[in-house]
């Protein structure tokens, strides 16, 4: 009994360590710490009609993920979302990827916000000391705006209309004759003599049968061989053909 009272004083103070370590993991007063998520990365955003600005105040030591920037907005539309280049960086946490370690400034173009739209905010960053943050979101409350009605429309310019290719009849010509050199074309050979050839002649419906049978046929068998020779042989004719 004295025992396991002993194991259960020495968990309740090993949790009573813990929690006293965490608190003080934060404290404006210890030096050496790490500062709360709000003083390593101070959040702030600005809306001047169809622009929105979001800044980022980042402290030394510390920086955010390029990658870990998610926005997303809720009755509103935005245009495009552009991040800058940041600088290279590999750590223990996500491997190669890009950092901010200093100020960032993000500007965002609204097309059109509803009354009580916001903007969804996600980030992420760490401290160079070996410390990362969970991922922090942040709303952000929008002005209505309606559609942007003076936005350029983007034309049709004169040369995306339709015109005629100079010489066409020579250039259907020109991808006629290329493509009769497909291997699609070669099974049309036989069709196409037959019809140049014998076009005069009649024939029976069983004769007709009969030879559109044995077309077929030594077809299916012509390109069955081939395909037998290729797989015995191991060579990759697709890729040399591609």
């Amino acid at each position: 009994m004295a025992a396991r009272f002993s194991r259960l004083l020495s968990l309740c103070l090993a949790l009573l360590f813990c929690l006293s370590a965490q608190a003080s993991l934060f404290s404006p007063t210890t030096n050496n710490r790490f500062v709360p998520v709000d003083q390593a990365f101070g959040f702030d955003f600005s809306q001047q009609g169809h622009q929105l600005t979001l800044s980022w105040k980042v402290k030394d030591g510390y920086y955010l993920y390029r990658q870990q920037f998610h926005i997303s907005a809720q009755h509103a539309q935005l245009a495009p979302v552009t991040l800058p280049p940041g600088q290279p960086h590999e750590d223990e946490f996500y491997g190669k990827s890009e950092i901010y370690p200093q100020d960032v400034k993000l500007p965002i173009t609204l097309r059109q916000a509803d009354a009580g739209a916001t903007l969804s905010v996600t980030y992420q960053g760490c401290a160079a000391a070996g410390f990362c943050y969970p991922p922090e979101t942040r709303s952000v409350p929008l002005t209505a705006i309606a559609a942007d009605s003076a936005a350029p429309v983007i034309a049709a310019s004169p040369a995306a209309d339709r015109t005629p290719l100079p010489f066409s009849p020579l250039w259907a010509l020109l991808i006629g004759i290329g493509v009769a050199f497909t291997p699609c074309v070669l099974p049309m050979y036989p069709l196409i003599s037959g019809i140049i050839l014998g076009g005069q002649r009649r024939y029976s419906l069983g004769r007709l049968f009969a030879l559109a049978l044995v077309y077929v046929q030594g077809m299916a068998l012509t390109y069955t061989l081939l395909g037998m020779v290729v797989a015995a042989a191991g060579l990759r004719f697709q890729a040399a053909l591609q």
